[in-house]
């Protein structure tokens, strides 16, 4: 009997033993791995830490176990938190983008419509020659002069009468009109091409993929619209040598850009999560690379306390 006893604590002596030696070289190799990492605090690391955390994942589902074991790509993503660099935090991009469908209204409402009365049927046909006799007709005005300063003979009442009936209120406001809708097409088309996707570098590195996709998009969604608002601008033009007829407006196809704008701004908000959060974002990277290294042990730890 008493051998059998003495057989039996030299075998629970070997396994304990065992157990102790497996989580050494358990704890050797997650210090490792860790200081890799930059984690300085990993460096008194010992067996001790690693049965801890045997004995803790004993108290978990299979399930839940399985929920903590990551593929070589999560580990390498955590990987890159590990070693990050805290960065300043980046502020939320201000939507670029006018309200195209909007914009389009506008011009097309402008385009519809005409100057009919009193207008001067030759220069409703010529556009050019009416802008050239209106450049003068201004001209005249502001000199006050009953004579034409270009060919010095006398501006007889009735065609001074006939030019104030074509180049009359109506047409000055659509002029007008056309002028202040053209320069909001050029500023909207300004703040489209000032704008700036802020630089990668700013942001942390497995923050990048993501980003280069949605900038890509956004970006592409900032030409068709640039392209857009400048088809606009250019019919905008061409109707002050048109304002005596209606001009039909092509409905735009593009898409304004929102999708992608929302992306990019958040990457950016979880760039700025990581930075408000940045100890507690690499410490809960660090321990979740930990734990799926010391389940890959897990299943020898419990085989050899069965034995």
């Amino acid at each position: 009997l008493l051998k059998l006893l003495s057989r039996c604590v030299e075998d629970e002596r070997r396994r304990s033993d065992k157990i102790e030696e497996f989580a050494s070289s358990v704890a050797r190799n997650i210090k490792e791995i860790m200081t890799t990492l930059g984690a300085s605090s990993y460096t008194s690391y010992t067996k001790k830490n690693v049965k801890n955390k045997w004995v803790a994942f004993s108290k978990l589902s299979e399930i839940d176990r399985l929920g903590k074991m990551l593929d070589n790509a999560s580990l390498d993503r955590l990987g890159v938190v590990c070693r990050a660099t805290q960065k300043d935090e980046i502020a939320e991009l201000v939507n670029p983008f006018p309200d195209l469908h909007a914009c389009w209204e506008r011009v097309a409402g402008v385009l519809a419509q005409s100057v009919t009365t009193g207008a001067i049927e030759r220069l409703k046909r010529d556009p050019k020659l009416g802008s050239w006799v209106k450049e003068g007709f201004e001209q005249f005005h502001s000199l006050n002069q009953e004579v034409c300063p270009y060919c010095e003979q006398s501006v007889g009442i009735e065609l001074f009468a006939s030019l104030n009936a074509h180049f009359d209120d109506r047409f000055k406001k659509l002029v007008n009109d056309l002028d202040a809708l053209g320069s909001e097409l050029e500023r909207q088309i300004a703040t489209l091409n000032d704008f700036e996707i802020p630089d990668k570098a700013r942001l942390y590195d497995q923050l990048n993929t993501d980003f280069e996709i949605t900038s890509k998009g956004m970006l592409d969604d900032r030409n068709r619209a640039i392209g857009d608002l400048t088809s606009l601008r250019e019919a905008v033009r061409a109707k002050k040598d048109q304002p005596f007829s209606s001009v039909e407006l092509e409905t735009p196809k593009t898409d304004p850009g929102v999708s992608h704008f929302n992306a990019i701004n958040e990457v950016v908000r979880k760039h700025n999560t990581i930075t408000r959060n940045f100890a507690v974002t690499v410490a809960n990277a660090r321990r979740a690379i930990e734990d799926s290294h010391i389940l890959k042990s897990y299943s020898d730890y419990t085989t050899a306390i069965e034995q």
